[in-house]
């Protein structure tokens, strides 16, 4: 059990970080995004909740709050025990099915102090959540296509969250030496939460910029860095073994990806593991009524051509459960770093075979004849392939025919242009080629007379 005086100190270091003047004048350059706007708007509230409960007191209330707030990616109960239990056996004949991981890493268990009816005992014991069999998946992607985890020395983690990965991977490597970085709040959760799991462990918290001279941010075992300082943080110049971003990238403002962008492509970092949003539908009505998620839409669209990608995975396996419908639709990608005399840009040949090539599928021509036979046979899955090489072209090096072409394979598979990453790419085609393009998403009766009018004009001219 974390002592009293431990919390005590993580409370005090908090509010001096939070009412120092750097982080008032930084807040301001760099806002959060919409979805964490009750982290800023509503921050006396959370404050005071700290300060009136859990000030020498223990940490049970404390993740009563947390799990209420959603800081824990993945629900630990179901209103419905049976349909926690249901999800739980869903996971966990998943991972049996995918991975061998449960077996291979025996010092890995759920926090006894995350609870609930999605927290239930595997067969040799050891209590799994929803987020455990998750970040088994995690781990396989980064063994099978980048690195051992068992042998890294350092970690870097940009929207940590409550900690639950880096937890993970600690008690898979203890010696792993991991830097945090997220909102100040978050950031207090992580460190309450790990210092609990990792009493005998250094932790360092930054409570301002004068602690980047602290030798303690080399040899600690836990470094916290709140996301205002990271751009200080990064010319340190620590080489990261392993970057890791999941589920945070996708609640940001354009432009904040595109800061922490700028900062990694200055850093020493050999591996990245990605899992964040892409191709989701949104609401038209909360968008701009709401304003809901309106400039957030950057995704798993922000990496740019530093980066070697390894692994494509749209909907992984531990995304897939069918009783959590609230979560959106996920990518995961594994990248490696290409120096700078080494980057594998596409030639203006390779590039045109590409696109041509994808012009020839039988979509493409669906999706320019559209018809009510052509949607009928619509397939169920997008083809990940197809999908990967226009992600790669516009990453690496878009063209007006190639944002063109991925705005409209999207639009064909879902009918609709209300998908975030149509916007994202729309707006690269504004920014770049300053061009507005609108694609055809679906059959319609004015469509039909249309081609009935220019058959008749065609037929009459000839």
């Amino acid at each position: 059990m974390l002592a009293n005086n431990n919390v005590n100190l993580a409370i005090d270091e908090f509010y001096e970080l939070i009412n120092s003047k750097e982080i008032k004048k930084l807040s301001k350059l760099y806002p959060s995004g919409t979805s964490w706007l009750d982290f800023t708007i509503n921050l006396k509230k959370y404050t005071a909740n700290i300060e009136n409960d859990y000030r020498n007191k223990d940490l049970n209330k404390f993740f009563n709050l947390l799990m209420s707030e959603g800081a824990i990616n993945s629900p630990p109960s179901f209103s419905e025990s049976s349909i926690g239990k249901l999800t739980f056996k869903w996971h966990l004949d998943s991972s049996n099915k995918y991975v061998s991981l449960i077996d291979k890493y025996p010092e890995i268990e759920e926090s006894d102090l995350i609870k609930g009816n999605c927290v239930n005992p595997i067969k040799d014991g050891r209590n799994f959540s929803l987020d455990t069999f998750r970040y088994l998946g995690y781990i396989d992607k980064i063994n099978s296509n980048l690195c051992d985890l068992t042998k890294i020395e350092r970690y870097l983690e940009l929207g940590s969250g409550n900690g639950g990965f880096a937890r993970t991977l600690k008690l898979i490597n203890p010696k792993l030496k991991i830097t945090l970085i997220d909102l100040p709040i978050v950031l207090f959760i992580a460190r309450i939460f790990l210092e609990y799991s990792f009493p005998s462990s250094k932790h360092f918290y930054l409570t301002s910029l004068s602690d980047l001279k602290s030798r303690e941010l080399f040899d600690a075992d836990f470094v916290y860095v709140n996301n205002l300082f990271f751009k200080e943080w990064s010319k340190c110049g620590l080489k990261i073994d392993l970057f890791c971003n999941m589920r945070s990238m996708g609640e940001m403002s354009l432009n904040i990806p595109e800061f922490y962008l700028e900062i990694l492509k200055e850093m020493n970092v050999e591996n990245i593991f990605l899992e964040n949003r892409y191709l989701n539908r949104y609401s038209n009505y909360h968008r701009f009524v709401y304003k809901f998620r309106k400039d957030e839409i950057a995704g798993s669209t922000w990496m740019k051509n530093n980066w070697e990608t390894i692994d494509f995975d749209l909907e992984p396996y531990w995304t897939k459960s069918p009783y959590e419908s609230d979560h959106p639709r996920y990518l995961s990608l594994c990248m490696k770093s290409e120096k700078e005399n080494t980057k594998k840009q596409l030639s203006q040949k390779e590039h045109q075979f590409l696109i041509s090539s994808i012009k020839k599928q039988k979509w493409y021509a669906d999706f320019n004849n559209l018809h009510p036979s052509n949607l009928a046979s619509k397939p169920l899955f997008v083809d990940q392939e197809t999908l990967m090489n226009l992600w790669e072209i516009n990453r690496k090096n878009p063209t007006v025919e190639s944002l063109k072409l991925i705005i409209d394979f999207i639009s064909y598979y879902f009918g609709s242009t209300y998908v975030e990453e149509i916007d994202y790419y729309k707006i690269q085609l504004e920014k770049k080629f300053k061009i507005r393009y609108k694609s055809i998403t679906q059959f319609s009766v004015r469509k039909l007379i249309w081609k009935i009018l220019h058959k008749i004009r065609k037929k009459f001219h000839n």
